[in-house]
Order: C-alpha cells, then structure tokens, then sequence
C-alpha cells in the first residue's frame, strides 16, 4: 500500500478550509469580501455567508422578519443592506454580534416598531436609515447603545413622539431627518422641540443638504407649524377651537353659493375671494387667473373636502395655504404653469383621494414627494414634460390605496436612465391602464416612448427591457 506524503495531506486539508471559507451562497455573487444578494427573491436570510464578508447586499428581497442574532457569525461585517425588503419585525438582538458594523439600510420596509433591545451588539455603527417605514413606536432606550452613531434617517414613518432624551443621548449625532410623520405636538413633544430649536443645523440628510421642516399633523391648532419653532407654552397650553364668525353664511362676490358649496368658476379673479363661509366643503376656483395663494387665504376652511383650481396661472403647487385643510380629499391643479412637484409638498394632506397634477409643464417629481398619501386613489400626471421620473414616486408600499396613475402624453426618453420606471410600468399596468377613473382620457391614453427615434411611440408596456438592459451594461 502506497504512502502518502504527510505534506499531501496537510496541502489537502489546507486548500478544503481555504474553499470553504470562500463559498458563496446559493443565488448570490461573491466578491473577494463583498456578497450581493439582491434582487433575488429571497425569504430568509441565506446561508453559508462567508464569516470574513465585510459587505452584505440582501436589498430588494422579500425578508419578513429579523430573528435575533440573525447575523451572528459575521463579527467582521461592515455593511449591511436591507432596505426594500418586506420586514415588518426586528427581534430583539437582531444584530447582536455584529461589532465591527458600520452601516446598516433598513429603509422602504413595513417596519411598526423599535423595542429597546433591537439595535445591541452594534457599537461601532454611525449611519442608521429607518425612513420610509410604518414606525409609529419608539420605545425609550431604543438608540443608547449606538453610542457613536452620526447620521439617523428617521423621515417618512408615523411617529407621533419620541422619547424625551433618545436625541440628546446621542453625543456624535450629525445629521438627522424626521420630516414626514404623524407628529402629535403636545406636552410630549417639548424636549424634542427643544432639542430641534439647539440644533437646527442637524436637520439635514447625510449628504449635507437640509431636509424639509418636520411639522405638526395635530392638533389642529399647531397643523402644519414646524416643531422647532414651537415652544413649550405653545405646545402645553390647552387651546379651544374657536367657532366662525357670525354671518359666516354669505357669499363672496362674484361666486354663487348652493349650501356649501362655492362656485367662483370663470369670474376672472386674481386672487381668493374674501368671505368664503368656513362651513364651505367645495371651492371652485377654476378658469380664472389666479398666481398664487396666501399662507391665509384658506385657512378657516377647516371642512373644505374638494378644492378646484383648474387652469389658472400657479407657477408653484400653493402649499402653505393648503397645509391647514384637515379634510380635503379631491385637489385639481391641472392646466397651470406648475413645473417641479417638491418632496413635503402635499405631506400635510394625507386624506387626498384624488389629485390632478396634468396639462402643467411639470418636468421634475422628487421621488418622495407623494409618500404621505396614504389615501390618495387617483393621481392625474399625464400631459406634462417628463422625460423620466423614479419609480419610488410611486411606490406602492406607500401609496397603498392607489387604483390609478396617468402617465401619457409626457416626454419619455426610452434610454438607461428610464430602465426603472419601464419595469415599473410592466409590472402594474394594471394601475398604468385608464381604468374607471371619472376623468375624461384622450383617444390614445398608452404610456409611449418621446424618443430615442428608434423607440419614439413604442408603447412602455411592451418595450423590450431586455436590449435595453444590456445596451447599459
């Protein structure tokens, strides 16, 4: 019988624990200490990760939950990606072991809640992104142990509070956003005014750029102020609603009024007419040559349910004088000069059904813009100047209640750049289609290529996203 060489054996031996730290998981690519597992359609965290990854890529999967210590082998990962998953739940030490963290992306997930002992066993992680969530609980403690944390992304969720001291404790923070809540601005909230009034120049997103004011959702008296220009007596002073005045019940000239409805429609007005009754739920202001609208101008009309400022001459979407409509549900701004539709812009209106955007020059939708209508059914965006638009816009996670979006008779370039809203398209054309939807649609509603010429009328939902693909690569 042969002898086997002892060197043999050890080079063996060696060379099966060299491959076995060097797997890749099944359905992900591996990069030296980099593994990306995105867009895979993963439902569990998959096994056989590399313990030496530095970088772990699961972004754009199915993910549910986090079970705790779910990452527990890998003490030397830096980065982690879990955003656009769908994790509604983060047990307890979800992360725990992960001591040499840096970052980690939870944004565009389902998650509710942060109990105090979700985020142990990170001591080393600074960039934090909890945005476009459903958290409305923040349990106290919660940040503590992310004693060098810097950046915190905390925008689009529904929190109504924060505890007292989470913000203070955190000694190393630098940027934090928290636009785009529920916030309830009440005695409970006065620390974190406070806090925001000493740091104003926190209020930023990681890039440095200020973030839209966080303001008041209720009570109604604060609706729409921004909280850090609050103080304490403003938030924990009782206040009763007062009534309107008398004589509430007359009719601005030149409009005609039916019950409560005011109808101001071609009278040739530049601006609101005074004496609007406050008990009005429609106002019709359209065909006239109105500009723009005082933060004032609507302010009383705290049961105004359908505003109707069709083809007039707003540059700009009015949104300080509609931060204060608690129940407005039908907007139409359709047919004016309006060019760029801001993020925060309608953040305030979160009981929109329906808004009618077309027949503008809108060349420019922020891809957050819309996360707050939770509500909204029908947004009208068809006849503008869009070349391309990012499908986040639209995301569906946020806008749940939406039946239908108008695209057509825009300007799209069917090149790289628009690869995300075309499979966007493909995917929910059952949203993208006409639909029953009340509004008046021209003869060729199809959502349609503006060019290259080789694509130029080449319908979004049958284009060939797959040449495309790979001309981009």
């Amino acid at each position: 019988m042969a002898v086997v060489p002892v060197n043999f054996v050890l080079l063996v031996i060696v060379c099966a624990q060299f491959l076995q730290t060097q797997a890749c998981p099944s359905r992900c690519t591996c990069e030296l200490s980099e593994v990306y597992c995105s867009r895979r359609q993963l439902s569990d965290i998959p096994s056989g990760v590399p313990p030496k990854t530095e970088l772990l890529d699961l972004s754009q999967n199915q993910l549910r939950r986090i079970p705790r210590k779910g990452f527990k082998d890998l003490k030397y990962l830096r980065q982690l990606r879990l955003d656009d998953n769908h994790i509604e739940k983060l047990e307890d030490g979800a992360f725990d072991g992960l001591e040499n963290l840096q970052r980690l992306w939870l944004l565009d997930n389902r998650i509710r809640s942060l109990s105090a002992g979700v985020f142990i066993g990170m001591p080393q992680l600074w960039s934090l992104k909890l945005d476009s969530n459903d958290i409305k609980d923040i349990s106290p403690g919660v940040f503590k142990p992310l004693s060098n944390l810097r950046w915190l992304h905390l925008h689009h969720n529904h929190i109504t509070h924060t505890p007292g001291d989470e913000l203070q404790s955190l000694g190393h923070l630098e940027a934090v956003t928290l636009h785009g809540n529920d916030w309830k601005c009440d005695c409970e909230l006065a620390d974190l005014t406070t806090f925001l009034g000493e740091n104003t120049g926190k209020l930023r997103f990681d890039s440095g750029v200020p973030t839209p004011p966080a303001i008041c959702a209720r009570p109604q008296h604060l609706m729409g102020e921004q909280i850090h220009t609050l103080s304490r007596d403003d938030l924990c002073m009782p206040r009763e609603e007062t009534p309107g005045p008398a004589g509430d019940k007359t009719c601005p000239a030149p409009c005609s009024c039916r019950g409560a409805e005011v109808d101001c429609d071609q009278k040739g007005l530049t601006s609101v007419p005074p004496g609007i009754p406050s008990p009005t739920t429609e106002l019709v202001l359209s065909n006239n040559n109105i500009r723009d609208i005082p933060p004032d101008a609507l302010v009383h009309l705290k049961k105004l349910q359908t505003l109707m400022l069709s083809n007039n001459q707003l540059q700009a979407v009015p949104k300080d004088a509609l931060k204060k409509l608690p129940e407005l549900s039908v907007l139409y701004l359709d047919g004016n000069d309006i060019s760029k539709i801001a993020e925060g812009t309608f953040d305030t209106l979160t009981t929109l059904r329906v808004l009618s955007l077309s027949n503008n020059k809108i060349n420019k939708i922020e891809k957050e813009s819309f996360w707050r209508l939770s509500n909204l059914q029908n947004l009208y965006l068809h006849q503008n100047s869009l070349s391309d638009l990012n499908p986040r816009a639209l995301n569906l996670k946020k806008l749940r209640a939406l039946q239908h979006v108008s695209l057509y008779g825009n300007k799209w370039e069917c090149a790289c750049p628009l690869r995300d809203l075309i499979a966007y398209v493909q995917r929910n054309t059952e949203v993208i289609s006409p639909g029953d939807t009340g509004e008046t649609f021209s003869p060729d509603s199809r959502v349609t290529c503006a060019g290259p010429e080789k694509h130029e009328g080449t319908d979004l939902t049958v284009f060939d996203l797959a040449a495309l693909e790979a001309e981009c690569k």
